[in-house]
């Protein structure tokens, strides 16, 4: 519609009038957009209140199932077989040595399962290890409640599982409903219920952070790796607590946190659920956790093949074996350091995290067709999948310590200083030459990748190295920005030795 107005009191009149209409639609815009604010403000408090609402019926649905857990453990001077601890009986003058206070330490746990008149509690093998006595807390029950470990636990995965009776009829909700970590996503609610720092239930809420984390604990044999990271807050005390999603359903066993100062700081780790089915699946029907085992270790930063280390060595992802254990079903099997395993039966085998697990699942005494590369060529090999050995063993088998007397002659190279092994220092790491290194120059690549005095280097690339001429060779034909691959025995923290293959590229 087009409008066109008179103005009968010529401009003045004309002007008076536009402003009135201007004004009449400033106040009507005005109370339009407040109406709008209303709405959107009412709107968005109805969502928060439905979230709300989430939060608190989660709460309502899962706390009933997590469990406060005590372990009760002997004094460490007790179990070393201190004076404390053995009746040595009493001297002239001398009270009795009494037994030491026992050490306590507390973590949470959750109802995972009802059989028969049994209640099962998934909790942290760390949090119960070598206890004497185990204690439940559970809400709404006054006492706590003796514990029994169901079997040996699983230290590879930090679980184990407990089992309790409690008196008297119990809600549905006693007992918590299990998700699937596979569908876990990155941004995903995620809510974190235990018992931190030992002050009573506690819920807090933060989202998915990662997935597929991996970290390194000191000391520790469980192999933390494929796990679910959080914000929500995580402290001491929540280890063995559930991760829970939107849906009230556990999506994972809180474990770990990465802090400086031993508090949250928003970086927490959980065992994904899918682990602890098996395990807990495992326990109560053996009583332990049975694998297959292979004998193939490697690193860290080879569990993924880096492509300068696959041009190498002719493929472009797999299992890399940086060592192999003496005596395993891999040696016997005639699986090689550097060999790449890229098949297992019938299924392809991308990255080391592949083969763990389809080795894992694997049944002791069965047999198994290997697909592997040596050489960029590609052969078969039969293996025939024993028991793993409890993890001690495993770590416990290291290769021996060399010696390192001073050399006068040495050689600069790619940002290392080496000279050669000696006839005694090669002899003693199984070698028949090499180069050790003295010096890492700071900021160079090698630097950046970790290199330290006391490795020893076996090969550049493709070209074995035993004198420091083969060393000077070997490393004349790489520029400032080319990477290169090394073959070592690295030195390890505890002053051990462990073949292994490293990657180097070029300082950023």
């Amino acid at each position: 519609m087009v409008c066109s107005f008179r103005f009968r009191h010529g401009w003045r009149g004309g002007l008076l009038l536009l402003s009135a209409l201007a004004l009449v639609l400033v106040c009507t815009c005005g109370a339009s957009m407040a109406a709008e604010d209303a709405r959107s403000t009412k709107e968005q408090r109805q969502a928060l209140l439905m979230l709300q609402d989430a939060f608190t019926s989660i709460a309502r649905a899962v706390e009933p199932a997590v469990v406060g857990v005590t372990a009760s453990d002997r004094s460490p001077s007790a179990d070393a077989g201190g004076g404390q601890s053995q009746d040595q009986g009493a001297q002239p003058d001398q009270q009795p040595a009494q037994p030491a206070p026992p050490v306590e330490s507390t973590g949470s746990g959750v109802i995972v399962r009802l059989q028969g008149i049994d209640y099962y509690v998934l909790t942290n093998y760390h949090v119960i290890a070598n206890a004497a006595r185990i204690r439940v807390s559970v809400n709404g029950i006054k006492e706590p409640i003796r514990a029994a470990m169901v079997g040996k636990g699983d230290p590879k995965t930090d679980l184990a599982l407990l089992r309790i009776r409690i008196p008297g009829p119990q809600p549905p909700e006693r007992v918590a409903k299990l998700g699937d970590s596979s569908t876990v996503q990155v941004g995903q609610w995620a809510i974190a219920i235990g018992n931190p720092l030992n002050i009573g239930q506690t819920l807090t809420v933060g989202v998915v952070s990662a997935t597929g984390r991996e970290i390194r604990v000191g000391g520790s044999v469980a192999d933390y790796r494929d796990l679910i990271q959080t914000d929500a807050s995580i402290n001491p005390g929540n280890s063995g607590g559930p991760l829970v999603n939107i849906n009230g359903e556990v999506i994972g066993i809180n474990s770990a946190i990465a802090s400086r100062s031993g508090g949250s700081i928003g970086i927490g780790f959980a065992i994904p659920i899918n682990t602890a089915k098996t395990v807990v699946d495992q326990l109560i029907r053996n009583g332990e956790v049975i694998r297959g085992w292979l004998g193939v270790k490697t690193f860290t930063y080879n569990r993924e093949i880096d492509p300068a280390l696959g041009r190498l060595l002719g493929v472009t992802a797999g299992a890399f074996a940086d060592d192999i254990y003496p005596g395993s079903p891999a040696a016997k099997a005639g699986i090689r350091p550097e060999d790449v395993i890229v098949g297992w039966g019938d299924q392809r085998v991308e990255s080391f995290s592949d083969l763990e697990n389809l080795v894992a699942a694997t049944p002791p005494g069965q047999q198994v067709r290997v697909r592997l590369v040596r050489n960029r060529q590609p052969m078969d090999v039969t293996v025939l999948i024993e028991k793993r050995p409890p993890e001690g063993e495993i770590l416990s088998e290291t290769p021996p310590q060399g010696q390192r007397p001073p050399q006068p002659k040495t050689e600069t190279a790619v940002g290392l200083t080496v000279r050669e092994l000696n006839p005694d220092e090669a002899r003693q790491l199984g070698v028949d030459g090499g180069v050790v290194i003295l010096n890492v120059e700071r900021g160079s690549g090698a630097a950046e990748e970790g290199l330290l005095r006391g490795d020893v280097i076996v090969r550049v690339n493709q070209t074995p190295v035993k004198t420091l001429a083969d060393f000077r060779q070997a490393t004349a034909g790489i520029g400032a920005s080319d990477p290169y691959v090394l073959r070592m025995k690295r030195q390890m923290p505890d002053g051990t030795r462990a073949d292994t293959t490293v990657v180097v590229r070029p300082a950023d």
